[in-house]
């Protein structure tokens, strides 16, 4: 049986890779991954239909043994700090004949590269260095042989093969020494920035009953990034719009616009109350959104399912499960995004209608909103992505700010940008990598990264400023064409600076003012 000997060209690790398994995993891999939905449109029209690792090979003019020994050669040579050319930093790439290969599609050969689960305790530079196959300067070893001896480093090996293919993963999963050289101030996502961080105040389980009237008073996002046309059509990024399925009058435009979008691929519905009250709106939107082939996932928006689930029967369960489509020729998978803020939402009843629902193929996700007073403490946090995991539940973003029910609570008690990073800690140490969400502010233009590619530059009592390193007047005219900042909105290098409310930075403002602009009062 032939086996791949790979040596990491920075920690010199050797490892050797059975061809019999690689090609299994792979092939395994892409019949029941290799769609458009899941590694995208490009490279999902490139697999086709049939045998879609010869269509792979194929198109990159190799056989089976130099394919795979090209792809580990490169990989044996990436890590978050890679040399790359892509805007967005969000990684190194892999190509062969011209062909970038999907991360999802590598982390299966990782994990025969780098087999295993569980954690890896981190005693020395030396060991952190082999694991993330980098190399740590002289001048930063120090500092970071001082973090690794005040903090308890534990690191999964899931997070330890994403972050060599994900900045934002390293970042946020590992110890990156760029900002680990800094402990003798501040660092990133390693305890609290400063000992001036503000205490979570007490929970108090009326204002969380407060809460969630707020949350379901309207559970649209109510935000357009440009201009539709449509009142019950938002698009909320460029390849995702969100649909108001209480107006059925204006389906056949929705439709009409969606359709001179090739590039929008994601459809949400959702309703102002309860989206149980429209069924009959989502199925009418689910079976002619079928013959648009660009739309691959449906998400349907209830933030009731976290309070009143008992209104999930079983005919409610099969007629959500009938919306999932999943034929090979045209797949539009179905989601649930729902919205738990604090631990004591969960019952025994959500797992059996996750169990139910996952056993059909429909994921469900939790989008969480911090809130100050209600979650923003490490443990209640821990708490919620603990409980979203043993249920079944993805998670996916914790909105810092921004959503209309952040805006609204916590105007008096702004959460500190120091607390999320608090928080982000807390995670890292004591959850594993599928534990952990991302962190993310919702904007006038869409949603961004906190701190990655949202970047604080002015602090005001309720509310800060933020360069948006995401977006840029061209990127946002191929959505409108005659897109133009709106009133008020700033640039600074090219890039918009919007104002982000019921978030402040009042600690350690030198590490949150992005190095280039003083942060004011």
């Amino acid at each position: 049986m032939k086996t791949y000997s790979v040596q990491f060209s920075h920690s010199g690790t050797e490892v050797h890779v059975p061809h019999g398994a690689l090609r299994a995993a792979l092939v395994n891999f892409l019949e029941r991954w290799g769609t458009r939905f899941y590694l995208g449109p490009d490279f999902g029209t490139l697999l086709g239909h049939g045998d879609r690792f010869a269509n792979l090979l194929r198109a990159c003019g190799r056989d089976e043994a130099a394919f795979f020994e090209e792809v580990l050669q490169q990989l044996a040579r990436t890590n978050h700090l890679t040399h790359h050319q892509m805007d967005d930093q969000e990684g190194p790439e892999v190509c062969v004949s011209g062909i970038v290969l999907p991360k999802r599609m590598l982390l299966v050969f990782l994990e025969q590269m780098l087999p295993g689960d569980g954690f890896v305790a981190v005693r020395s530079v030396e060991q952190y260095a082999e694991l993330t196959n980098i190399v740590v300067p002289e001048e930063q070893r120090e500092d970071l042989q001082q973090v690794i001896d005040t903090y308890p480093v534990r690191l999964s090996r899931h997070v330890l093969r994403q972050s060599r293919l994900s900045r934002h993963v390293a970042y946020q999963g590992t110890l990156d020494s760029r900002f680990m050289a800094q402990i003798g101030d501040e660092s990133l996502f390693f305890g609290s920035l400063s000992q001036d961080a503000p205490r979570a105040r007490d929970f108090d389980p009326q204002e969380l009953g407060r809460v969630q009237q707020l949350i379901c008073r309207d559970q649209r996002i109510r935000q357009s990034i440009v201009p539709t046309g449509i009142k019950a059509l938002q698009r909320v990024h460029r390849t995702q719009v969100e649909v108001d399925v209480s107006a059925n009058r204006e389906m056949p435009a929705i439709l009409e616009y969606i359709q001179a979008n090739p590039e929008i691929s994601d459809v949400v519905l959702a309703a102002e109350d309860r989206i149980l009250n429209h069924l009959s709106g989502v199925q009418a939107y689910a079976r002619a959104l079928r013959s648009l082939s660009q739309v691959t996932a449906l998400r349907v928006r209830s933030l009731m399912f976290a309070y009143e689930p008992e209104a999930f029967t079983s005919e409610v369960i099969e007629e959500l499960i009938a919306l999932n489509h999943l034929d090979p020729a045209g797949p539009t998978r179905l989601e649930l995004e729902t919205q738990f803020v604090h631990s004591s939402e969960f019952r025994l009843v959500h797992g059996e209608l996750i169990r139910r629902l996952l056993a059909k193929g429909v994921t469900v996700y939790n989008n969480i909103a911090l809130l100050s007073g209600i979650n923003d403490s490490p443990e209640e946090m821990k708490r919620i992505c603990s409980n979203c995991r043993q249920i079944g539940i993805e998670l996916q973003n914790l909105y810092v700010a921004g959503l209309p029910v952040q805006e609204e609570w916590n105007r008096n008690n702004p959460v500190e940008a120091t607390t999320v990073i608090d928080l982000a800690t807390h995670l890292r140490r004591h959850e594993s990598g599928r534990e952990v969400p991302l962190y993310v502010v919702r904007t006038t233009f869409g949603d961004a990264d906190f701190n990655l590619n949202a970047r604080i530059v002015a602090v005001h009592d309720d509310h800060v400023l933020m360069r948006l390193l995401c977006v840029t007047k061209k990127a946002m005219r191929d959505i409108f064409s005659d897109f133009d900042w709106p009133e008020g909105v700033e640039e600074q290098n090219g890039h918009p600076v919007v104002p982000v409310r019921g978030l402040t930075a009042h600690t350690n403002r030198d590490f949150f003012g992005d190095g280039s602009k003083q942060v004011d009062s």
